[in-house]
């Protein structure tokens, strides 16, 4: 109550970021990151989000979980306790579902990137942020079939639970989609058998 009333000039909505800028996902917490650096930047530098008529500045606050859900965890707390009310991320089961616990409970809305089921409810205020594997590949093995003429396709995931729950889906997906699947052991990836030079 003691703070000086802030003009409308220079209106703030802070969003915060739990992204995973070390460990193993460090590609995805970057990509994260940079998309929401560019649209920030895109609108503050028209004056800012239109929203009712007036214009509010976005401020990223980035926070670094490196892909740890007890990180997650306490990142989401900070936040919460900061007044963020919304939230990018984080990426992955473990740390999604550790985050939402304290984002729901503190009604923040955010942006995530797990597909565990348990986050896929109605009484969350999560949303995941890019499709489901079952709504996407479809799409891509029906391109790789039909306008690529691929016949045959390997499927390759993280050595997690998460990874390996994917590699399932992707694997029934591409058998649906009359693809063969190409299985490779740990033992045939050599340059004999599997060009590195591949994106």
């Amino acid at each position: 109550g003691c703070k000086p009333e802030q003009s409308k000039d220079d209106r703030v909505l802070r969003v915060g970021i739990i992204a995973s800028l070390t460990g193993p996902a460090r590609p995805w917490g970057l990509v994260t990151v940079r998309c929401a650096q560019v649209v920030a930047d895109y609108h503050n530098d028209r004056g800012g989000f239109d929203v009712g008529g007036e214009k509010v500045r976005i401020e990223l606050i980035v926070r670094d979980d490196a892909f740890d859900a007890s990180k997650a965890t306490s990142i989401a707390h900070d936040l919460t306790i900061d007044g963020v009310n919304y939230v990018i991320g984080p990426l992955g089961d473990a740390p999604v579902l550790a985050a939402a616990r304290v984002l729901d409970g503190a009604g923040v809305f955010y942006v995530h990137y797990g597909f565990h089921r348990d986050v896929q409810n109605p009484s969350s205020l999560g949303v995941l942020g890019m499709p489901l594997p079952e709504q996407s590949l479809p799409v891509l093995f029906s391109h790789l079939r039909d306008d690529q003429g691929v016949r045959s396709i390997l499927i390759m995931a993280y050595g997690t639970e998460e990874g390996i729950q994917q590699r399932g889906i992707a694997e029934y997906l591409a058998t649906d989609a009359a693809l063969d699947l190409v299985t490779l052991s740990s033992f045939d990836v050599s340059e004999e058998t599997f060009d590195f030079g591949l994106d």
